[in-house]
């Protein structure tokens, strides 16, 4: 298992897998749809590739046999922003 900063040209496979983490396990919950949207532009590739440049936003990946398992976002100010990790992951991760 290997967890690392992203490159750019993996923001795409980080944003579908954080998509990913949150239709499966937190849409339903969410009744308020304005925050669903506001969660999906947010995990826009493009956009994470913006703040990525302004250097506003340090995305990172867990990594296990090849396959991104979780992805983590921190804002230049430290806030932990995301924070995805698939369910399946074993609990010593």
């Amino acid at each position: 298992m290997e967890t690392r900063m992203l490159y750019e040209n993996e923001v795409p496979q980080a944003a579908k897998t954080a998509r990913g983490i949150f239709d499966h396990c937190m849409r339903e919950q969410i009744k308020d749809a304005q925050v669903v949207r506001l969660t999906e532009q947010y995990l826009e590739p493009e956009n994470l590739i913006v703040m990525m440049r302004k250097a506003e936003l340090f995305l990172w990946g867990t990594f296990e046999n090849g396959e991104l398992i979780a992805v983590g976002g921190l804002q230049q100010e430290g806030h932990i922003t995301m924070l995805y990790v698939y369910p399946h992951c074993p609990s010593d991760v």
